[in-house]
C-alpha cells in the first residue's frame, strides 16, 4: 500500500512539472508571435514611409519642371494659339487614382482634338477657292446670329444678377423626395415648403399657359376661386356665371345670373359646400344665387341695388353672412345674409363730388371690420364700420401718391381702378387709370406717401384689376392693355416675368391660386387662361424693356391730345378713336340682330350675302343655350 501511495504522489509531481513547462512554452511562443508581429508591422511602416517619400520627391520634381517649362507657354497651331493648362505647383499631396485617370482621360481626349484639329486644318487646306467663298458667307452669317444670341444671353445674365438672389427650387423638390426637407421650429414644414415654392422666381419665370376653359360668349369679366381652390367661378358680358372644374379642363355648373347688364363680380359664400354664389353687374344689381347639388340654378334673388353700375364687392371670410358692395353712385351696402335688408352704411363723397363714383373695395383679411375703396379720385380711403356713425363720415387714413397730389386739375386727376390688401392687411395696392401702380404701408398715417412704385403696364381702356403673388404677397401682378402679363418683385419695384395673355388687346382679371402656383386670368377674349410652370424657355428682358418703353411712350402721347386740341384740330379725332369703335360694335350688333331675324329674307348685294352666310356659320358652330355675343356689347370703362 505504500508503494502504490508512493508510486502515485510521484506521478502527480510529474503531471506538474509536465503542466508548467507547458504553459512556459506557450507564453514563450506567444511572446516569439507578438514581436514578430511588431517586427512585421514597424518594417510595413518603414516601406510606406519610404516609397512615400519617394513619390513626394518625384512628383514635387516634375511639379517643378512642368511649372518652369509650362508657365504662359504658347504652342503654335494651324488653327490658332493654344494656351496649355498650368499646374500648380503648390501641391503636396499624392492625387487619388481617380483623379489620375481622369487627369490621363482628359490627356488623352486633347490629343485626339489636337489630331482631329490639325487634320481637319490640313483637309480645309485642299479645298477650291470656290467653295471657301460659299463657306464665309455662311460662316459670317452664323457669326452674326451667334453674336446676336450672345448678346441676348449677356443682357439676360445681368438682368438676372441684378434682381434679388431666390430660393433654390431643385434643392428644395429633391428634398422634399427623400424627405430630408429641414423642419422648421414651428411645425409647418408644409406651410413652409408651399410658401418657398411658390414664391421662388424660378417657379414665376416658368409660368406658362397649361390650357384654356372656353364657354362663354362674351368677355370674361371676374373670376374667383373657392376656398380650397378646387372650383373656378367665371362671370361674362353674356350674363352667365359658369363654375368651373379648372383641373379636368370643364364646367361643374352653369347659370344664368338674372342679370340685365354686363356682370362685373361673381364670389363664393364660405361655409356653404359653394352652393352660394354672390354677384354684382352694370345694373346696378347685388343677386344671391343658390345651386342644387346637380349643378342647375335652385334660386336667384336680389339683395341690394344701387343707383348706377357696380363693379366690386367683397365677402366676410370668417363668418360667411356679410358682404360689402360698391357702385358708381358713391354708396357702399352692408349686407348681412341672415336679415330681409340690406343696410345703407355711408356714401362716400370728396370736396369736389357729393358722391364719389366707386370702382372697388375689399376687406382686411386680418380685421374684418376695416375695408378700403377705391373711385374716381386719385385716394385710397380706410374705414372701419365700428366707427361710421352717419351717412358721410370721413375715413380712418387716406393714401394718395405726393406727385399727384400736385395735380389740381380734377378733370386730368387719375382714377384708382382697383385697390387690394396683402396676406396680413399691413399693405395696400392701388392701381391708377392712366398712371403705375402705388404700394402703401397700412400701418403710417394718414396722408402718407407711397413706398413703392411699379411701372411699365398700361391701364387705361378698361376697369383692371391688380393682385398680389404669393402665399406672403411677394410679387405685384397685373395685366395690361397691350395684352401681356406682369409680374414685378416688390422690394426691388423690377419686373421679372411678362408674357402675352391676351390677342385682343387687353388683360383685365387675375386671380392666383389660393395653395398652388397657378394663376387664372381674362380679358377681352372669352375664355379664360389657366397658367402653370411648364415653360422651359428663360425670360427675354431685351423685349420686355422694349414693350414696356412703348406702353410708357403711348401713355405720354395720349396725355398730351387734351392740349393739342388748339393747335391740332385732327388730335380729338385720335382721342375718340375709342368711341368710334364702340359705336361700330353696337352698330354691328344691330345689324347682325336684324340679320337672324330676317333669315329668309332675299338681299339684292351679293357682298350681304356673304356676310349673312358667315354670320350664320358663326351660329351654327356655337352650342348650348347661351346668349349671343351681339347681345350685349363689351364695355368696362367707368360709365
Amino acid at each position: 500500500m505504500e508503494d502504490q501511495s508512493s508510486i502515485e504522489t510521484v506521478n502527480e509531481e510529474e503531471q506538474q512539472t509536465t503542466e508548467e513547462l507547458n504553459t512556459e512554452d506557450n507564453i514563450q511562443r506567444k511572446r516569439s508571435r507578438i514581436c514578430s508581429h511588431l517586427e512585421e508591422e514597424t518594417d510595413q511602416k518603414i516601406n510606406n514611409e519610404l516609397s512615400n517619400e519617394i513619390v513626394r520627391e518625384e512628383t514635387s520634381t516634375l511639379a517643378e519642371t512642368n511649372h518652369d517649362s509650362s508657365d504662359d507657354k504658347v504652342t503654335e497651331n494651324p488653327t490658332g494659339p493654344v494656351k496649355r493648362r498650368k499646374l500648380n505647383a503648390d501641391i503636396k499631396e499624392v492625387p487619388d487614382e481617380e483623379e489620375k485617370t481622369n487627369d490621363s482621360i482628359k490627356t488623352t481626349t486633347t490629343t485626339k482634338d489636337e489630331s482631329k484639329s490639325g487634320s481637319s486644318t490640313a483637309i480645309s487646306t485642299t479645298t477650291d477657292d470656290e467653295d471657301d467663298d460659299d463657306d464665309d458667307g455662311v460662316e459670317e452669317d452664323d457669326e452674326d446670329d451667334e453674336i446676336k444670341n450672345e448678346d441676348n444671353q449677356e443682357e439676360n445674365k445681368n438682368e438676372e444678377e441684378n434682381l434679388p438672389p431666390t430660393i433654390n427650387r431643385y434643392l428644395h423638390l429633391r428634398q422634399r423626395e427623400l424627405g430630408t426637407f429641414h423642419r422648421s421650429r414651428q411645425r409647418t414644414t408644409c406651410r413652409v415648403f408651399h410658401d418657398n415654392i411658390i414664391a421662388s422666381r424660378n417657379i414665376i419665370q416658368r409660368m406658362k399657359v397649361s390650357h384654356t376653359l372656353d364657354a362663354h360668349n362674351g368677355c370674361v369679366n371676374a373670376l374667383a376661386f373657392n376656398r380650397i381652390g378646387t372650383l373656378l367661378a367665371s362671370a361674362s358680358d353674356d350674363l352667365q356665371i359658369i363654375v368651373w372644374d379648372w383641373a379636368l379642363q370643364q364646367a361643374a355648373a352653369a347659370f344664368d345670373s338674372k342679370h340685365q347688364s354686363n356682370v362685373f363680380q361673381a364670389k363664393f359664400i364660405p361655409f356653404s359646400y359653394d352652393y352660394k354664389i354672390v354677384s354684382c353687374a352694370r345694373d346696378g344689381q347685388v343677386r344671391l344665387a343658390e345651386l342644387h347639388p346637380s349643378g342647375t340654378l335652385s334660386s336667384s334673388k336680389k339683395i341690394a341695388q344701387h343707383l348706377a353700375s357696380a363693379h366690386k364687392l367683397s365677402v366676410d371670410t370668417i363668418t360667411g353672412n356679410d358682404i360689402f358692395s360698391c357702385g358708381e353712385d358713391g354708396i357702399i351696402f352692408h349686407i348681412d345674409l341672415r336679415e330681409t335688408k340690406a343696410n345703407k352704411l355711408l356714401t362716400v363723397g370728396s370736396e369736389e363730388i357729393n358722391k364719389l363714383p366707386l370702382y372697388s373695395i375689399e376687406l382686411n383679411r386680418h380685421n374684418q371690420n376695416e375695408f378700403v375703396v377705391a373711385g374716381m379720385d386719385p385716394y385710397i380711403r380706410i374705414f372701419d364700420r365700428r366707427y361710421i356713425e352717419s351717412q358721410t363720415t370721413k375715413p380712418l387714413k387716406s393714401f394718395c401718391p405726393d406727385l399727384l397730389k400736385k395735380n389740381e386739375d380734377r378733370r386730368s386727376q387719375p382714377s384708382v381702378t382697383c385697390a387690394v390688401y396683402n396676406y396680413n392687411g399691413t399693405e395696400i395696392l392701388g392701381s391708377y387709370n392712366d398712371e403705375d401702380i402705388y404700394l402703401f404701408d397700412a400701418t403710417h398715417s394718414d396722408g402718407a406717401d407711397a413706398i413703392h412704385r411699379y411701372h411699365g403696364h398700361r391701364n387705361n381702356n378698361t376697369v383692371k384689376s391688380v393682385n398680389f403673388y404669393g402665399r406672403n404677397s411677394e410679387y405685384i401682378i397685373s395685366g395690361s392693355d397691350c395684352g401681356h402679363v406682369f409680374i414685378w418683385d416688390k422690394p426691388t419695384e423690377k419686373c421679372i416675368w411678362y408674357a402675352k395673355g391676351d390677342d385682343d388687346g387687353t388683360v383685365n382679371v387675375l386671380e392666383p391660386h389660393p395653395f398652388f402656383p397657378i394663376i387664372a386670368t381674362s380679358g377681352l377674349e372669352h375664355d379664360v387662361k389657366i397658367w402653370a410652370p411648364l415653360n422651359q424657355q428663360s425670360v427675354d428682358y431685351k423685349r420686355l424693356s422694349m414693350i414696356m418703353k412703348r406702353n410708357t411712350r403711348n401713355r405720354e402721347r395720349e396725355l398730351q391730345f387734351p392740349s393739342m386740341f388748339d393747335t391740332d384740330p385732327s388730335s380729338f379725332l385720335r382721342l375718340m378713336r375709342p368711341v368710334f369703335r364702340r359705336m361700330a360694335r353696337h352698330s354691328n350688333a344691330d345689324g347682325e340682330r336684324t340679320d337672324e331675324n330676317d333669315e329668309d329674307d332675299e338681299d339684292d348685294n351679293d357682298d350681304d350675302d356673304d356676310d349673312d352666310d358667315d354670320i350664320n356659320d358663326d351660329d351654327d358652330d356655337e352650342s348650348g343655350p347661351r346668349r349671343g355675343r351681339h347681345v350685349y356689347s363689351f364695355d368696362c370703362a367707368p360709365s
